[in-house]
């Protein structure tokens, strides 16, 4: 977990439905969102640095929509 002024962000997995959401704090106030959707005949991933507040704004947005905290 890492706070700033703009809110926290937790280190982890976020799932729903076949979708999960990977953030993993870097030491140098960044975040690795690793973005994994898992389908019947395919899986696609991809991975993105984001700022703190970047990456806060994002795993709140999917808190909201009722993803779940598995790590």
């Amino acid at each position: 977990m890492t706070a700033n002024y703009h809110g926290v962000i937790y280190s982890g997995e976020w799932v729903c439905e076949g979708h999960s959401l990977r953030f993993t704090i870097k030491d140098n106030n960044t975040v690795k969102v690793t973005d994994t959707l898992i389908g019947s005949f395919e899986t696609n991933s991809s991975s993105r640095l984001m700022t703190l507040d970047q990456a806060i704004e994002k795993q709140e947005k999917y808190i909201k929509l009722g993803y779940d905290k598995v790590s």
